[in-house]
C-alpha cells in the first residue's frame, strides 16, 4: 500500500462543498481531530481522521478519501480498532464499485466481510458481502455472484434492510441477464 499519508486540511482551511456539507461540519471534525492529537488520544484523532476521509467520499473526491482510508487505516488497525479498520474496507469497496474497479472493490469487499463476520456484525457483513457478489456481476462472473447472494443463510435478515436488500435483488436480477448485456 505505497500510499505517501498527508494530513487533512490544515485547521481553517475548509474545501469547497455540497450543501449537505456545512462548512461547520467540516470545522467541527477538524477541530476535535486537532484536540485528539494535543491531548495524545491518537484512537480519537485516527477515528476523526476516518470521519474526514468519509467526508471526502460523500463528497465524491474518491482520490482523496482512498488516499486517507488507505493511509489510516493501519493506525486504526494498530490502535485496535478493528471496527474502523473494517469500516475502511467497506468504504474502499463502494468507491471502487463507483469507479467500475471491480477487482479491487471484490477484494476490499472480501476482506471486510471476513473483518466484520469476525466482530459478529450482521448488517455491515451482509453489505460487505453484497458489494463483493456487485463486483464479480460487474466481471460477468454471474454463478460466483449469486454464489456470495446466497453464501450464508445468517445473513438473510440482513437482506431485508432497505440499502442490503436493493444490492442483493439488483445482483439478482442482472444474473438473469444474458451474458453481455449492459446494465
Amino acid at each position: 500500500m505505497g500510499t505517501r499519508c498527508h494530513h487533512p486540511p490544515q485547521h481553517g482551511h475548509v474545501p469547497h462543498q455540497p450543501e449537505r456539507f456545512s462548512r461547520g461540519r467540516w470545522t467541527a471534525t477538524r477541530k476535535s481531530r486537532d484536540l485528539c492529537e494535543r491531548y495524545g488520544m491518537p484512537l480519537l484523532r485516527d477515528q476523526a481522521d476516518y470521519n474526514i476521509a468519509y467526508l471526502y467520499y460523500f463528497r465524491g473526491e474518491y482520490s482523496r478519501a482512498i488516499e486517507m482510508l488507505f493511509c489510516y487505516s493501519p493506525r486504526l488497525r494498530g490502535n485496535g480498532d478493528a471496527y474502523h479498520f473494517a469500516l475502511c474496507h467497506l468504504d474502499l469497496s463502494e468507491i471502487y464499485l463507483e469507479l467500475n474497479l471491480s477487482e479491487e472493490a471484490r477484494e476490499m469487499a472480501q476482506e471486510g466481510f471476513l473483518r466484520f463476520e469476525k466482530l459478529g456484525m450482521g448488517y455491515e457483513a451482509a453489505k460487505t458481502l453484497a458489494n463483493e457478489a456487485i463486483a464479480y456481476g460487474q466481471q460477468g462472473k454471474t454463478v460466483h455472484a449469486l454464489g456470495k447472494v446466497c453464501q450464508s443463510p445468517r445473513h438473510v435478515r440482513e437482506r431485508k434492510k432497505p440499502g442490503v436488500a436493493m444490492a442483493f435483488g439488483f445482483v439478482s436480477g442482472a444474473a438473469a441477464l444474458p451474458r453481455g448485456t449492459l446494465l
